[in-house]
């Protein structure tokens, strides 16, 4: 359970975990990154945090993350050694709309996907790792979960990222337990290996695209998504 920044509790620490503890990493000695400690930020007044069971209790909003308001608070941490990409903000701002969807092939339609479902600010980060491996991770809150899914189920899955023009979104075999889609393409012609996730969790959606000049390991990109959809859950 991810600690609620009340100044009380042990954060979901990820510095040194046995790699069997986290989802999908079975992998002995798979290399996987180091994250700082995940916390969830202070919940506005009147929010309520988890009970006894630890599960999360009924928040203005809907589930305790999502109280928050502020999506880009929620954003996954650079890993760490990572070098940021300057391109992405992170918590300083917002990505606009219009750079946000000429990340696919057809920007247009993506734009009017986007106004259509409510969507509300576009929040995101990226940092490159010393083996090439560049993350990039995009939050959108869209105005209800069901407006979110659709996204995510119906109209992403739809589209193509510029960076892997020619392959498809399709069901995501991952694991992770969220509405997902995800591609994976290798590295050919100068373009770089792209491993990418377009997820739903409640009314948020996410985009992850990992990138590599040869290849994207698995596990990497894997241990990204399932901690990002671990802190949009709470």
């Amino acid at each position: 359970m991810l600690c609620l920044g009340l100044g009380a509790g042990t954060a979901f620490a990820v510095m040194a975990p046995k790699r069997t503890d986290v989802p999908g990493l079975t992998t002995p000695s798979d290399g996987r990154y180091t994250y700082p400690a995940l916390r969830l930020p202070e919940l506005p007044p009147g929010a309520s945090g988890p009970g006894e069971s630890g599960l999360p209790q009924s928040a203005p909003g809907g589930t305790v993350p999502h109280a928050i308001g502020d999506v880009r608070l929620l954003l996954l941490p650079d890993a760490v050694g990572a070098k940021p990409d300057p391109a992405l903000p992170g918590r300083r701002g917002w990505v606009a709309t219009d750079d946000f969807v000429k990340l696919f092939t057809t920007p247009s339609t993506e734009a009017q996907l986007l106004q259509e479902n409510g969507a509300r600010q576009v929040a995101a980060t990226g940092w490159t790792m010393p083996d090439g491996t560049h993350v990039a991770i995009y939050l959108v809150p869209f105005r209800s979960p069901l407006a979110a899914t659709s996204v995510v189920d119906m109209e992403y899955g739809a589209d193509r990222l510029v960076q892997a023009p020619d392959a498809s979104f399709d069901a995501a075999d991952s694991g992770v337990q969220a509405s997902a889609q995800d591609l994976s393409v290798q590295a050919k012609g100068g373009r770089p290996a792209v491993r990418a996730a377009a997820f739903a969790v409640d009314e948020i959606t996410g985009l992850l695209v990992v990138t590599n000049p040869k290849a994207v390991d698995r596990v990497d990109f894997e241990q990204a998504l399932t901690l990002q959809t671990e802190l949009l859950g709470g």
